[in-house]
């Protein structure tokens, strides 16, 4: 869907879910799924956590350093 860095500011809207990436990280600010786990997962800069929201199909993962990638369906 989108790939960012996390040296930006910005907020990704994919339809169903608005990712935000400020201050080197990324997290889910909204999504439209019932269960909110990907809004509760927080916050994330590196390979070792990604953001699933399974209800939507959407994955936010950081890819390489400081590099994140949002993909959706």
């Amino acid at each position: 869907y989108k790939t960012a860095s996390l040296a930006e500011t910005c907020e990704i809207d994919i339809g169903t879910n608005t990712v935000v990436i400020e201050n080197g990280y990324a997290y889910m600010k909204d999504a439209t799924c019932p269960d909110k786990i990907c809004i509760h997962t927080g916050k994330i800069n590196d390979n070792s956590k990604d953001i699933v929201c399974l209800p939507n199909k959407v994955i936010v993962k950081v890819t390489k350093k400081s590099t994140l990638d949002a993909t959706s369906g």
